[in-house]
């Protein structure tokens, strides 16, 4: 029904790069998301993605290149992204297959459209069941640039998230707003979790790895962030 097109890579490239998934329903900012988080042009009129795409892509830290992140970005258009209606059916098995052992997964909805959040949670329910166990899944409220037009509050988001032991946050990916935050965040829990793979396996098993809260890591997320951007005005000032 639909084929994932994969560039050829080597074992050991495929095992270096992480995959990130992307859902949510449609008009919610996907691909303009996925466009944004790997360095490319946001689309200025709304078009329907008909079938999931795939860009590989590299989550720089400018301040330590060696603690960059390749990772796989998936827009899951078409089929894939209709979410199972709670309660009537079994998610697609083209859904499944696209979650399945992704080490992150985004869904998407708009903050002004509550059916987009409702759908939303759903797709919350599969990721957190399909994706490696380990997996960053991340809540993310869309078109924060309209929002007197806003239906879904952050406090019911958050409480909806926090149940289920995921993140939540907002954006804007038409704008650029906070953009640079979530690709952040991503590169932050991707290599968490690329060191994690790495240790013993006992420690794992322990939990050791994963005493920290997803709420903890945005924390974080915003300090990295906010750090580079002060490296980079440092060295403006240099160049003056």
């Amino acid at each position: 029904r639909w084929a994932l097109a994969r560039r050829p890579r080597c074992p050991a490239e495929e095992a270096a790069m992480a995959t990130v998934v992307v859902l949510g329903a449609a008009g919610t900012g996907k691909s303009s998301l996925v466009a944004s988080l790997c360095g490319g042009a946001v689309p200025r009129a709304y078009s329907p993605t008909r079938a999931p795409l795939e860009t590989a892509t590299v989550f720089v830290d400018e301040a330590d290149p060696s603690l960059s992140v390749d990772a796989v970005v998936i827009d899951g258009a078409g089929a894939a992204s209709d979410p199972p209606l709670p309660g009537s059916r079994a998610p697609s098995p083209e859904l499944v297959k696209l979650l399945w052992g992704s080490q992150a997964v985004i869904i998407t909805y708009d903050v002004t459209r509550r059916s987009t959040f409702e759908a939303a949670i759903t797709y919350l329910l599969e990721g957190v069941r399909h994706a490696a166990p380990e997996a960053f899944t991340l809540l993310l409220g869309t078109h924060t640039d309209l929002e007197s037009e806003r239906r879904v509050s952050p406090d019911e988001a958050e409480d909806a998230t926090g149940r289920l032991s995921a993140a939540y946050f907002e954006a804007s990916p038409r704008t650029g707003e906070h953009i640079g935050l979530v690709r952040t965040l991503l590169r932050v829990r991707l290599r968490q979790m690329a060191e994690a793979s790495q240790a013993d396996a006992s420690r794992a098993e322990a939990g050791q790895d994963q005493g920290q809260g997803q709420g903890g890591d945005i924390d974080r997320a915003r300090a990295e962030h906010d750090h580079d951007h002060d490296h980079d005005d440092d060295e403006d000032d240099e160049d003056d």
